[in-house]
């Protein structure tokens, strides 16, 4: 029992854990190093990030980059990019690539930030419900007020709905 109730109250808090986030437009001269980006590349970039060979172009993911920004320099951005890729076809690694993107490749860029005002309304939401089935489970489905019947393994009912009266 106790085991269950730990396991809803861990699901929970990863649900929540994750948090809600957006992205917001930067403006090219709001860029600051460190910053985590997505940009979306002109098809110029891209045709020259493509020619510049299958680690260049392994960066893409069709029009957009996501990196870090390393250093903003008066034409031109420089960023860190995560690549993946597979060796020995069971393991995978991780690379961080340097791209260099002229301001004038880049489209649009964007930063993820949290909405906390979304985080709240789900943590509260996932809170509600665990509370509500924490509880329909320690009442060992007692929610039915229904007597047991003898000679099977007693029976564990979550009830889905609430049964309200509106006058």
């Amino acid at each position: 029992m106790r085991r269950r109730v730990a396991s809803i109250a861990l699901s929970s808090l990863l649900a929540v854990a994750s948090g809600c986030y957006r992205y917001l437009e930067v403006p090219a001269t709001e860029l600051q190093p460190g910053m985590d980006l997505r940009a979306q590349v002109s098809g110029v970039g891209v045709e020259r990030l493509r020619r510049g060979g299958e680690a260049q172009s392994r960066v893409l993911h069709e029009f957009t980059l996501e990196g870090v920004v390393l250093e903003t320099r008066p034409d031109s951005v420089l960023f860190s990019v995560p690549s993946s890729f597979y060796e020995g076809d069971f393991r995978a690694r991780v690379l961080t690539q340097e791209v260099v993107l002229a301001r004038s490749e880049l489209v649009r860029m964007e930063t993820r930030r949290l909405d906390r005002a979304r985080t709240a309304f789900v943590a509260i939401g996932v809170g509600a419900a665990a509370i509500y089935t924490i509880i329909a489970v320690t009442r060992d489905g007692g929610a039915s007020g229904g007597i047991p019947v003898h000679g099977g393994p007693g029976e564990v009912r979550v009830p889905l709905g609430f049964h309200w009266t509106v006058r």
